[in-house]
């Protein structure tokens, strides 16, 4: 989920070694996987946080085989090259290929998780949980920041407006929401508590 302390684990995990991928935006996640869950999520209709719709697309059997075949091709084509940078893309062509310990942070994974799973089965998930209250609190600053930077925009219309508050509305299914994430990725993953973290960082890393 976002706002979970996503980014303090991906940053952590780096740190100690791991591969999150060459070309990766500010929250550090991979653009090459981050475009995709996007894409996913758009083309059925929903978003990370408007997920429903989406989902029950992606849990069409036939959809969800056409969909892994193709993205399955550009993990092992040019289009990896976003992810692996020039001189992995030279050493490997492949994410498959790869003989260092890799992985890509993005809490829409837990949306299109069955997909990833079957393209890379051997994947280990790693969850970070934080209480509800505080990271319904912190997307509600995130998105009621994100508004007034809108309204400050040079080329600002009242359809900006319009599109900023049916965002902020999908907020309302924040619990349903939640619910999903958890239904996807709670019994795959021996979830991490980003409380934990700030109290106790050093012993957590080790563990």
């Amino acid at each position: 989920m976002h706002r979970s302390g996503t980014s303090m684990l991906a940053e952590l995990l780096q740190e100690c070694g791991l591969f999150l991928g060459w070309e990766q935006d500010v929250h550090s996640e991979a653009v090459f996987f981050r475009n995709r869950n996007e894409s996913l999520l758009r083309a059925h209709g929903g978003s990370w946080d408007y997920p429903n719709k989406a989902s029950q697309s992606i849990a069409n059997s036939k959809l969800r085989a056409l969909i892994t075949k193709r993205l399955t091709n550009d993990t092992t084509s040019l289009e990896c090259f976003s992810y692996l940078g020039l001189s992995k893309y030279l050493q490997y062509r492949s994410l498959n290929n790869l003989s260092v310990p890799w992985g890509w942070k993005d809490p829409r994974n837990g949306l299109v998780l069955p997909i990833w799973m079957e393209i890379f089965p051997g994947a280990k998930i790693i969850n970070i949980i934080r209480n509800p209250v505080d990271v319904a609190i912190s997307l509600s600053i995130r998105e009621h920041n994100n508004i007034l930077s809108k309204l400050k925009t040079p080329n600002f219309t009242f359809r900006n407006y319009v599109g900023a508050l049916k965002r902020q509305k999908t907020f309302c299914s924040f619990s349903n929401a939640w619910l999903l994430w958890k239904e996807k990725i709670w019994n795959q993953s021996g979830p991490s508590k980003y409380e934990e973290y700030a109290i106790s960082p050093v012993i957590d890393i080790q563990y």
